[in-house]
């Protein structure tokens, strides 16, 4: 319990510098740092959906749009592709610990609230976690699939435009947080 509370108290106090250091950037600009406080408390300025908009609402809403333009373009011809790309992943040098590493540490520090930790803390703890990222990452290379839990995303509608009405549904576009 007592190492559960020290792990705590370390995130804690981690974070308060990451944010305290993060405001003293911005000195006396107020547009940064009130951009930085909103990040903090999650607030977006575009996300106005309004309270009788339900998710179903919405899922059902872009689906027909999808639909309706499957149903426009069905008996046109499909657009020329690009030529097939000469390489594959059939054979590839597996990731060392060091390229991961390095990976890890010159990613952006921005998380979705599906990642089962926060890059925060994987960039905190990278040096007891690395070997297991690293196999983890060269399987999923070598079987040349992601695992279930990584093909899911958080889809939320945002307004296209600042000011436009939002009881209208068209006004809206799906935007994914997860890559």
């Amino acid at each position: 319990m007592q190492l559960v509370w020290n792990r705590f108290q370390l995130y804690r106090t981690v974070k308060q510098e990451y944010w305290l250091d993060r405001l003293s950037q911005h000195g006396r600009s107020s547009p940064p740092i009130w951009r930085s406080l909103s990040s903090l408390f999650g607030r977006k300025h575009d996300i106005a959906a309004p309270n009788d908009y339900t998710a179903e609402d919405f899922a059902s809403f872009f689906a027909r749009k999808v639909d309706t333009v499957c149903a426009a373009t069905a008996d046109k011809p499909p657009p020329p592709s690009a030529a097939a790309a000469h390489r594959s992943l059939s054979t590839f040098h597996e990731l060392s610990e060091a390229d991961v590493r390095i990976l890890i540490m010159s990613s952006s520090i921005k998380s979705s609230t599906l990642d089962p930790l926060s890059t925060f803390l994987l960039r905190e703890f990278v040096d007891v976690l690395l070997p297991y990222v690293a196999c983890m990452v060269s399987s999923s290379l070598r079987q040349g699939r992601l695992p279930d839990s990584q093909k899911h995303a958080i889809v939320t509608s945002l307004l296209k435009r600042p000011g436009l009405d939002t009881a209208d549904m068209a006004n809206y576009r799906p935007v994914c947080q997860r890559m």
